[in-house]
């Protein structure tokens, strides 16, 4: 119930020193008790971390637990493309099991990498219980913290495209399915007062340009009711940006007005991607103090751009990061989006400032933190907060010599010193061996579900040759079709 870890070096973006000195955290009923060299209780369990830089848990602030099992399989392919490989609609109803596992491989890996906080923006297909259940018992046993929201879509793909009517007969009829939503919304309402200890709710509806207005209307309802914070896919791709402008003439061609006009514009608002986005509508969401979950990796991969970070900053837009699935980022580690977070936002400026680094901390700590409905329990190293918080062995090559704290957690380390995590006090990961799941067994039960799961995408490929030339056709008109702005530009 009460120990100290004695001895490290404590980083947080608070912290001012280079080479911050070693000191000592009180760790009491899950929470940061107290902090200091000269914080030395009788008779308490002591943990030794000298050698240690200990730094707070970071905040995945936006994940997808549902596309774990499709890591490395596709590459070069834009959202539109990619989608009908990985959407879990598109395959068969998923075994429990198979749904628990998932669960599992993807906490397990951001556990490993000092991630613990995640956005769960899961789809759940047809209202399964059971697989809900299966998400509960998965997330209890790792011992992660989770804000979970139903990812949910009730517009056929054809609507939510730009010229997506003008597809041929075979492709528009694959693309035409659309869905009810009252089930999904009854599905999502009825689990907001259900799950383990450490995982709290949040609304997630797919997309302003991807579900009806039902759906918006409900999730700008229960965010209020409820104080939830909501979630939603906003210009990933410049396709986004066009069919904003071609679909929704009443609200002036802008996803964000579509935000606003169902009372969705609030700090509890987190937009996901947000790269094709106007300034108006950036100046928008600073002044709703609204929030942006950055996800540069799957960005990059799935050819969209890079996010206007300096701008949404300037506009005080609170920014956090993301991993996004494991289908388009192929990992969960938060070193390769704050570095890539840094690398950007050091682009958008000018020459011989500083504070990139800073940033990226902030952004993947504090930031995720507000953006995930946290704020003031997780993302520093202070009394008050909970003890979630990773121990970064020195003694690993990317710290020798060990020169700046700050600047080699974001520049040089990449996930390869995590020696040691907890959560909630609880130690979830030792001398990097998890502790909370087999990991040999794990890795097992991964290659069995890859082999059962590889004839059903083989089975998609039919299907997939229709549609892809479509999608293609469409994401190429996007890029001719003229916007004011240019986001394959970092300036």
């Amino acid at each position: 119930m009460e120990f100290l870890i004695t001895g490290a070096r404590v980083l947080d973006a608070s912290t001012q020193e280079a080479r911050p000195e070693p000191t000592n955290i009180l760790i009491r009923d899950g929470v940061i008790a107290a902090v200091g060299a000269d914080v030395v209780p009788d008779e308490v369990e002591r943990f030794d971390a000298r050698g240690h830089l200990a730094i707070p848990g970071f905040v995945n602030a936006h994940y997808h637990s549902h596309d774990v099992l499709l890591r490395g399989r596709y590459e070069q392919l834009p959202l539109e493309a990619w989608m009908i490989w990985t959407n879990p609609g598109v395959y068969p109803r998923r075994p429990d099991d198979e749904v628990r596992l998932r669960t599992m491989l993807g906490a397990s890996e951001a556990l490993r990498t000092g991630i613990t906080t995640v956005q769960d923006m899961v789809s759940i297909i047809g209202q399964e219980r059971a697989h809900v259940d299966a998400l509960f018992s998965a997330y209890e046993q790792i011992g992660i913290r989770a804000v979970v929201g139903m990812q949910i879509g009730d517009l056929g793909m054809a609507d939510t495209l730009p010229w997506g009517h003008e597809a041929s007969a075979g492709a528009r009829a694959l693309m035409s399915k659309a869905g009810d939503p009252a089930p999904m919304i009854a599905f999502a309402e009825a689990l907001l007062d259900s799950g383990p200890e450490l995982l709290t709710w949040a609304a997630a509806p797919m997309g302003p340009q991807r579900v009806s207005d039902v759906i918006l209307g409900w999730a700008g309802r229960v965010s209020a009711e409820r104080g939830l914070p909501v979630f939603t896919h906003t210009y990933e791709t410049r396709t986004q940006a066009v069919v904003a402008r071609l679909n929704f003439p009443q609200d002036n061609g802008s996803l964000i007005r579509r935000l606003e006009r169902h009372a969705l514009l609030t700090p509890r608002l987190t937009l996901a991607h947000g790269v094709w986005i106007d300034a108006d509508e950036i100046i928008q969401l600073g002044a709703a103090g609204a929030n942006v979950a950055t996800n540069a990796m799957s960005n990059l991969k799935l050819l969209n751009g890079v996010a206007p970070l300096r701008a949404y900053a300037r506009a005080g837009v609170n920014l956090a990061i993301g991993c996004d699935g494991c289908s388009c980022s192929d990992v969960q580690n938060m070193f390769q989006g704050m570095k890539a977070f840094a690398q950007f936002w050091a682009l958008q400026g000018d020459a011989g400032e500083t504070g990139a680094a800073r940033a990226a901390l902030s952004a993947a700590t504090l930031g995720g933190a507000r953006a995930v409905g946290l704020e003031g329990k997780v993302g520093l190293l202070k009394p008050g907060y909970r003890a979630d918080l990773s121990l970064i062995d020195l003694s690993d090559p990317s710290w020798r010599p060990f020169n700046n704290a700050l600047l080699q957690l974001v520049y040089s380390e990449a996930g390869r010193a995590v020696r040691h995590v907890f959560v909630n006090g609880q130690m979830v990961v030792r001398d990097q061996v998890l502790q909370t799941a087999d990991e040999a067994l794990l890795t097992a039960q991964a290659e069995a579900a890859r082999a059962a799961l590889a004839p059903q995408i083989e089975a998609l490929a039919a299907t997939n040759a229709t549609l892809t030339p479509a999608l293609m056709e469409i994401f190429r008109r996007a890029e001719g079709y003229p916007l004011p702005f240019d986001r394959m530009r970092l300036r």
